[in-house]
């Protein structure tokens, strides 16, 4: 187990160490359903040219703010480092993505978490459930284009993804318990 600090140091020997855990003992292969991403810019601890998120960080998360056995959503659910290590650290994990290619290489490393295909906008509000925790990765604007789909925010301009961005928080966390995060 990483041990929390001020400062968290992706380079240190623990980090590397159980980052390789999760990825060797899961099978994550996060990059998977977004081989058509076009990337403005060069992740350096990466072989591909998308981002991708770092299991260690998730766990870390995890551990701090969501109760034993809490229920996480993340409105855009990209790759499926995420969705994998809530599971299989306990918790309940409901993620969205408009890509259903994206979606289905998730679903191929592990058939725990709940992947659904759609748009956060209108999928989040007919959820009646309650979550625990809100643990996301929006498009950066336009770093990464994931798709020509008018609804992914990555082909927005910069007013358009700001207020769909906000649109989406301000639903999710309608959908948080009370003291939640």
């Amino acid at each position: 187990m990483i041990t929390p600090f001020s400062v968290l140091d992706t380079r240190t020997k623990e980090w590397k160490k159980r980052k390789d855990y999760w990825i060797t003992n899961y099978g994550i292969q996060s990059e998977l359903g977004r081989e058509n991403t076009q990337s403005k810019t060069i992740f350096w601890d990466s072989p591909t040219n998308v981002s991708i998120f770092d299991p260690v960080l998730c766990e870390l998360m995890y551990d701090w703010f969501v109760p034993k056995g809490g229920k996480i959503l993340d409105p855009f659910a990209g790759g499926s480092v995420r969705g994998i290590v809530a599971e299989e650290m306990g918790f309940s994990y409901l993620g969205i993505d408009l890509s259903e290619e994206q979606i289905i290489a998730n679903r191929k490393q592990s058939s725990k978490p709940k992947w659904i295909v759609g748009d956060s906008k209108k999928m989040i509000f007919g959820l009646q459930q309650q979550f625990d925790f809100i643990f996301t990765c929006p498009p950066y604007y336009d770093l990464e284009v994931y798709s020509d789909n008018p609804a992914d925010l990555s082909q927005m301009s910069e007013g358009e993804f700001d207020m769909n961005l906000e649109s989406v928080i301000k639903q999710s966390k309608i959908r948080l318990n009370d003291n939640r995060f």
